[in-house]
């Protein structure tokens, strides 16, 4: 089965984390995968998947629940 890649690139997934005033281990945390598959992503080694842009579309709407699940700031 294809994985589903994001419209988002590596570019825009950095200024997304920074926007939400996340660290790189915060946001990896929240997506589940290790530290260095997010850097893999921001290098543009990866392709970002699918996941991590609903992700970040759910912590830019400020999900209560997940503010509640992860105290980021």
């Amino acid at each position: 089965m294809k994985k589903r890649e994001a419209k988002i690139n590596k570019e825009e997934l950095r200024l997304k984390i920074k926007e939400l005033g996340m660290s790189k281990s915060q946001f990896a945390r929240l997506v589940g995968v290790d530290i260095t598959t997010v850097f893999k992503w921001l290098k543009g080694q990866v392709p970002v998947p699918k996941y991590a842009e609903v992700c970040l579309g759910v912590m830019s709407e400020r999900c209560p629940t997940c503010k509640r699940l992860y105290e980021f700031k």
